[in-house]
């Protein structure tokens, strides 16, 4: 496990990063991930990516920058 050390050493060299608290997953998140709804949204990625011709290396988050 890091220690307090690099912990300060990482922070210093990446500054642009900051700590911050995480939030409550909402009651209609919690409640929408459930095993039916994983399942239909894989299956339904598998239908688009055999329909395109689209290979899954192409895929990436959109919800955090890319380095």
């Amino acid at each position: 496990m890091a220690g307090k050390e690099w912990l300060d050493s990482f922070s210093r060299r990446n500054a642009i990063l900051s700590m911050r608290k995480p939030e409550n997953t909402s009651a209609a998140r919690s409640y929408g991930f459930n095993k039916t709804a994983v399942n239909d949204f894989f299956e339904n990625l598998e239908k688009i990516l055999v329909k395109h011709e689209l290979a899954a290396e192409i895929l990436m988050s959109h919800g955090y920058p890319q380095c």
